[in-house]
């Protein structure tokens, strides 16, 4: 009997993964973004249908705007090749950037409410937020903002593989580089 329970559990955690992949994406049209002081660059506390969500970007990481993790700081400036002053700067400007495009008006959210794991008592879940035509993490990285990092996944819609946005984003990072926008313009 342990041994048919066994098997049963081995089964159901080999299948987790793709019930866990295969989830159908959730859209909110006219999302709004929550004030809130924990608001940053790529995690924002979000109204969708009249309830207080917290979401974190696919694709993309902000630079934190507080050294709270010391490790996770000293990696975002190692990406960029600045200071970790200079990193946390970036970030502030990240969460600036965000809070002002994510407030101008509602926007599109789509997510498959995977667990994003956050500090917060509240649950955080993974997202895209779709601003007009585009997503904000490929406006983040266009404003040299984001490193592209992060959970991946097939974007709502896309018949391409998951790398298939990645690709666009480094070929739109390439082009803010060369640009020297935000942090690719810091100077050490």
């Amino acid at each position: 009997m342990i041994k048919k329970y066994s098997v049963a559990l081995l089964l159901l955690l080999f299948f987790m993964p793709v019930v866990s992949s295969a989830a159908r994406w959730k859209v909110y049209k006219n999302a709004t973004l929550i004030k809130h002081y924990y608001n940053d660059g790529d995690s924002f506390h979000v109204m969708c249908n009249k309830r207080h969500y917290i979401f974190r970007l696919y694709f993309v990481d902000a630079p934190e705007t507080i050294n709270t993790y010391p490790q996770r700081v000293q990696e975002q400036a190692d990406y960029f090749g600045v200071t970790v002053k200079q990193a946390l700067a970036i970030g502030d400007r990240a969460a600036q950037f965000s809070t002002k495009v994510l407030s101008e008006k509602p926007f599109t959210l789509y997510t498959k409410k995977e667990d994003a794991r956050g500090n917060s008592k509240k649950k955080r879940y993974f997202a895209m937020i779709k601003i007009g035509d585009v997503w904000l993490s490929s406006k983040l990285v266009d404003e040299g903002l984001v490193r592209i990092y992060g959970k991946r996944i097939k974007l709502p819609g896309e018949r391409k593989p998951k790398q298939g946005y990645s690709a666009r984003l480094r070929a739109r990072e390439r082009v803010a580089k060369k640009s020297h926008r935000g942090a690719w313009g810091v100077v050490r």
